[in-house]
């Protein structure tokens, strides 16, 4: 059922609860049409950072609706992409964990923070993920 559909629906149920409560004297029947007219679809926003923003890039598919929100348990892909000089972290938010793709389900309104740190002056960026994948590219073309 659609969202436009499902709160058509539960419109005409709350009214027949408050009619019928009406019919019977129930003042406690308005209350539950009220809150069946509020349990039409959910829509949550999503805030996705990368810190430091130099540090890296950060997507989300797919992308949000019309209003920039997410119907109730959509499924997000989340995905860090570091730049050179640094190395993608961790996750931090309502998401944790270390791997630089992964996926949330909007359940509420969240925020995602991509966290980069600079390479040690020791590490060589080509034997990064991100460095790796240019030689590849380098020999590739």
């Amino acid at each position: 059922m659609t969202c436009a559909r499902h709160k058509k629906h539960m419109g005409r149920v709350a009214a027949s609860v408050a009619v019928a409560g009406m019919r019977r004297g129930m003042g406690r029947a308005l209350i539950a049409a009220v809150l069946l007219l509020g349990m039409g679809c959910a829509n949550y926003t999503f805030e996705l950072v990368a810190q430091p923003e130099e540090g890296g890039s950060v997507s989300v598919s797919p992308e949000p609706g019309r209003r920039g929100t997410y119907r109730k348990n959509a499924e997000l892909t989340l995905s860090a992409m570091a730049n050179e000089a640094y190395r993608f972290a961790r996750w931090e938010g309502d998401l944790e964990g270390t791997d630089a793709e992964t996926t949330l389900v909007m359940d509420s309104d969240k925020s995602a923070t991509a966290v980069f740190l600079p390479l040690a002056d020791d590490q060589d960026p080509d034997l990064t993920a991100a460095g790796l994948s240019r030689s590849l590219r380098n020999c590739i073309s």
